[in-house]
């Protein structure tokens, strides 16, 4: 019994048990498995599983012995088709690859389409992510902003879309981006390498439930990869990794996927800039293979209604960068993501809170952590102690206690050192005043601050209750839009500093800093 299998043994698909390997510990009887999808170069699993799988782009040629009389396999091997040895060294088709019968007509159907897809159309100023992970499979790209853009683009232009304009969207699979756009020239055969598979341009009509149900279910394990992982135009929403996936009780109708039971991870901020309504039907752009429910895109095969363009897609996009971007992809527009998507990585943080880019830099830039591995606690007060670790750590200082240790010895005695604080009343809460004036020592440390003589007035309400000793900290924090009021006029110098504020002002001193 050998089993013909589209699986694969990514990681990406091991906590959900869909790998060969997978299959065959759960099965019975299957003598041999021939896999694809991971491109894994193999003849067994790590634990001997009899499964076989041979590269891509005929890397190798699998090759099984099965005796005809008692139908055991006696062998299984790989022969590579191409070796070393070519005179200058490179890479040369081996004899059992070439028949001059094959290669004449393959070389015409290659020689014709060359003659199209090699003819250079646009440029880049830009690298278009293509990677897996980190990349379309874990997160927002800006080669997806790119590929929706035109997903919308083309639509509209068509027209006969029974909503509003306001009401359409594109989402697409990030596993189907399957490589990047280089910078300098770009040719139909690079976003032909981009979008390989020839999908077409599908419209769903959704609810917006049925738009938060597959958000939901395509990043389900965010931030682990997944091909379902949703590129995406015109809907701002967010993540919230840290909150368990609540999957249904049986996977989706013909799928290996589970559905959410409720919805507890995304949430929707706005579409295309106006508020979401889960009532509301939105028309959802993507390609035929997720309108058919691929990956984990169930709940369009199961939406009211559909209709399939025609349009291929990487058509589609050359014909948007030729069309709306004048042949060129350029590093204004494309160069960053546009944002539209927020990763929390903590159960308490809020989809479109002020403090969540702050926080995400600091936590990245290993300057802060949560207070648990599951919340932050944004609006928990800040020690003097906290304070010169953060600011040690941003300096590179490892402050991992040794044994016996407080977990803040090494960032006060770093401060000490440094003139930044006398270290005095580590565990006491940290006021305003005092964060602003301990970073302006920082900052002076770095050769920054006032220099000589200068002049500046701060413009709260509340400026006379600013002590003598924090005034200048405070003025060149101010001026440098380092650290800002409380939004009423007022800068409340004695109240205590929240963990979210202090990320903010600390993302926004190495903004200047940089």
């Amino acid at each position: 019994v050998i089993c013909l299998a589209h699986l694969g043994v990514d990681d990406e698909s091991a906590p959900d048990g869909h790998r060969s390997v997978d299959l065959y510990a759960n099965t019975k009887g299957i003598d041999l498995i021939i896999d694809g999808h991971s491109h894994t170069v193999m003849t067994a699993g790590e634990n001997g599983e009899p499964v076989q799988s041979t590269g891509t782009k005929f890397e190798n040629i699998g090759v099984v012995v099965i005796d005809n009389a008692t139908k055991a396999i006696e062998d299984r091997f790989l022969i590579p088709t191409k070796v070393m040895g070519g005179e200058d060294g490179k890479t040369v088709l081996s004899e059992l690859a070439q028949d001059k019968t094959v290669a004449a007509e393959a070389k015409k159907i290659i020689d014709r389409v060359d003659a199209e897809y090699n003819v250079v159309f646009a440029k880049s100023e830009v690298e278009l992510n293509g990677a897996k992970a980190p990349g379309n499979r874990t997160e927002e790209t800006n080669n997806g902003d790119l590929i929706t853009d035109a997903l919308v683009w083309s639509v509209l232009k068509e027209g006969g879309l029974t909503v509003d304009d306001d009401h359409v969207v594109a989402i697409t699979n990030g596993g189907g981006i399957r490589a990047a756009i280089k910078v300098g020239d770009v040719t139909k055969k690079d976003l032909n390498t981009v979008l390989p598979f020839g999908n077409t341009i599908a419209v769903v009509y959704v609810t917006g439930a049925e738009l938060l149900e597959a958000l939901e279910a395509s990043t389900y394990c965010t931030p682990d990869p997944v091909g379902g992982y949703p590129q995406t135009c015109g809907i701002k929403f967010a993540i919230n990794t840290a909150k368990a996936y609540d999957k249904t009780d049986d996977t989706y109708p013909g799928s290996t996927y589970y559905g959410p039971k409720t919805i507890q991870r995304v949430t929707i901020e706005s579409i295309n800039g106006k508020p979401f309504s889960p009532t509301d039907t939105y028309a959802v752009v993507t390609n035929n293979f997720c309108a058919a429910g691929g990956d984990t895109y169930y709940a369009f095969k199961a939406a009211s209604a559909q209709f399939d363009t025609g349009i291929v897609m990487d058509e589609a996009v050359m014909a948007y960068v030729e069309e709306v971007l004048g042949g060129v992809i350029s590093a204004e527009k494309y160069g960053k993501i546009r944002g539209d998507q927020t990763q929390l990585r903590f159960a308490d943080l809020k989809a479109g809170a002020w403090y969540l880019d702050a926080v995400n830099y600091a936590v990245d830039n290993k300057i802060m952590n949560g207070v648990s591995e599951k919340n932050f606690d944004p609006n928990g007060k800040t020690t003097r102690a906290m304070i010169m670790t953060m600011l040690a750590r941003m300096e590179g200082v490892d402050t991992t206690p040794a044994e016996g240790e407080t977990w803040y010895a090494k960032g006060v005695q770093w401060a000490i050192d440094n003139k930044i604080s006398d270290g005095s009343n580590p565990t006491a809460q940290i006021s305003r005043q005092e964060l602003a004036t301990m970073l302006y020592r920082y900052a002076q440390s770095k050769g920054q601050g006032f220099k000589d003589l200068w002049e500046f007035k701060l413009d709260y309400t509340d400026a006379d209750k600013v002590a003598t000793w924090a005034y200048e900290p405070l003025c060149w924090m101010t001026m440098n839009k380092v650290i800002n009021g409380m939004g009423d006029g007022t800068f409340n110098p004695t109240g205590s500093a929240t963990r979210a504020q202090v990320a903010k002002v600390l993302m926004a001193y190495q903004g200047i800093a940089a």
